[in-house]
């Protein structure tokens, strides 16, 4: 079972390679959290999008050496979560970002209640402005 799985999966991103070498990305997600408003998104062929709108999260993803770069330059201090800070400089234009439809790695939904880095109300999550995703002018620090 587990050696069909991985027949499967570098299948997947052998033919997701072909789909994606052609543009200009840093950072591929082969999957996002549910609920993904891809309203803002833009579709660049069948399977293939842009990432301009959402926190895709990390579970399943592909960074370019470019994206890797981007990361160790820009991230640190982090502010938030790496995700949302990720997300924030691909909104800022700093990091590109693609994502595959329909999803090639999947991922529950991250709360407190199953993430050891989310908070209950009254802490960090609560007080962090999810207009932020949006938005990235509302950041307390420059990009």
């Amino acid at each position: 079972m587990m050696q069909f799985w991985l027949q499967t999966l570098k299948k997947k991103i052998k033919d997701l390679y072909k789909k994606i070498d052609k543009y200009d990305w840093d950072i591929c997600y082969l999957g996002r959290h549910p609920g993904h408003n891809k309203e803002d998104d833009s579709t660049l062929e069948e399977g293939v999008s842009q990432c301009n709108s959402a926190v895709c999260g990390l579970f399943g993803l592909i960074l370019r050496p470019s994206g890797a770069e981007i990361m160790l330059k820009e991230l640190f201090p982090l502010d938030y979560q790496i995700d949302t800070e990720m997300n924030l400089l691909m909104q800022s234009g700093i990091m590109t970002g693609l994502y595959t439809d329909p999803q090639i790695v999947t991922s529950d939904v991250s709360s407190p209640q199953n993430s050891l880095i989310q908070f209950e109300d009254g802490d960090l999550l609560t007080q962090y402005n999810w207009s932020l995703v949006y938005n990235p002018s509302q950041l307390n620090r420059p990009l």
